[in-house]
């Protein structure tokens, strides 16, 4: 069971540190820096006085603090002895890191003075998925605090729900041109953990990122997006790196890069933030659904269109579903809306797609044949262009969110 102080009270670090307890086989307790406890959990019913002290008083003896002070010479994995005369049985510590900062430490309880925690020690490399999820929560509860909260799930909850609080919040903290940055999970669902630590990690990610920014912003994360109010005079290099850093973040929290990201046109501190909102994560939506969009609300073309209507549009059944119905549709949908979002001459374009220029013609040929009609005219190219797009929009994420 999880206990502490602030934020740290929530439920991820209950789960991981309960999951990691009973990998372990052996009772756990998360400490700070400071020795303050954070969480602990029981699988054994074993235990001794320094450990009961904790749980009761939150906070370790002295001489039990004297003991643990080691766990600040440590990066790797270590062993206190047992202590017969001091009621202490063996804990084995393992030092969290996130990046270079230390954020706390668990301790793995020995069951009596006798075991000698080798079999939980030999299992610790298993868990390092866990071990670095963890830091990087206890890393970001601290960085919250340090940046005031400028990084408050409140704040994407105003501009879902309550654009009045929404202008206040951008208004008292930027008080300047501002543009919004929205990320969203990309990529397969099932690719992404579970709601509450999807937040966590939108969280850490913008907690990160923004640490030592210079400007002034405003964010928050709930389990399906994070945003990011920042002055418009970021516009450029440094907005361009700060969503490499976004990236980059992503790939460190899940191992893989499964993030979009979209950014608003720039708005007055006078204007609703609730709009700016909409304008990135539209853009955000259409870099989810079509990789080769710029993540810019005034560079995403057709998206615009698609995103200001109040209902998504019907595919046709006409040329498109004649195309959909063949054998190898894929392939000629793939190719045909290439050569509709390319300027290049078709041999250009060919040698891009890895196709001889022939197979490019056969192809195209073969598509005038299913839908009777030249593919390549400028009436039938608009149609099935916009019918294409408006196939991947329909596929793009969170769109539950537009009926709140």
């Amino acid at each position: 069971m999880g206990i502490g102080t602030g934020d740290v009270t929530e439920r991820f670090v209950d789960e991981i540190v309960d999951t990691i307890a009973r990998k372990l086989g052996r009772n756990v307790v998360l400490d700070d820096p400071e020795n303050r406890l954070l969480a602990y959990t029981t699988v054994s019913p074993s235990t001794d006085r320094a450990r009961t002290h904790q749980v009761l008083m939150k906070f370790p003896l002295d001489d039990v603090r004297q003991r643990q002070a080691v766990a600040a010479q440590h990066s790797q994995p270590f062993q206190l002895p047992a202590d017969r005369e001091a009621s202490f049985f063996a804990r084995l510590g393992i030092p969290l890191f996130h990046g270079r900062y230390r954020v706390g430490t668990l301790w793995v309880q020995a069951d009596d003075y006798d075991d000698d925690l080798e079999q939980p020690a030999g299992i610790v490399p298993e868990l390092s998925t866990h071990f670095r999820q963890l830091a990087a929560y206890l890393h970001g509860d601290r960085l919250a605090l340090a940046l005031g909260r400028a990084i408050d799930a409140g704040f994407i909850d105003a501009l879902i729900h309550d654009a009045n609080a929404a202008h206040t919040s951008v208004s008292e903290r930027i008080g300047e041109p501002y543009a919004v940055l929205v990320m969203v999970p990309a990529g397969p669902d099932e690719a992404w953990p579970v709601a509450h630590v999807r937040q966590r990690i939108l969280t850490q990610v913008l907690l990160s990122v923004t640490a030592n920014l210079r400007l002034p912003f405003l964010g928050g994360a709930d389990a399906d997006h994070g945003v990011l109010a920042i002055a418009a005079r970021a516009r450029g290099t440094q907005l361009a790196r700060l969503q490499e850093a976004i990236r980059a973040q992503v790939r460190t929290e899940l191992s893989v890069d499964r993030v979009a990201l979209g950014v608003s046109a720039d708005f007055s501190s006078g204007d609703r933030p609730s709009r700016a909102f909409r304008q990135a994560l539209a853009a955000a939506q259409a870099q989810a659904v079509d990789p080769l969009v710029a993540a810019d609300w005034d560079r995403i073309g057709i998206y615009r269109y698609l995103a200001m209507m109040p209902d998504p549009p019907q595919l046709p059944d006409g040329r498109l579903g004649a195309l959909l119905a063949v054998p190898g549709a894929d392939t000629l949908i793939r190719t045909l809306e290439a050569v509709y979002d390319s300027s290049r001459p078709k041999a250009e374009l060919a040698a891009a797609l890895h196709l001889h220029r022939a197979t490019l013609y056969n192809r195209l040929a073969r598509i005038e044949r299913i839908i009777g009609a030249d593919p390549l005219h400028q009436d039938v190219r608009l149609e099935l262009h916009f019918a294409l797009k408006a196939r991947r929009w329909a596929r793009r994420p969170l769109r539950a969110l537009e009926s709140r």
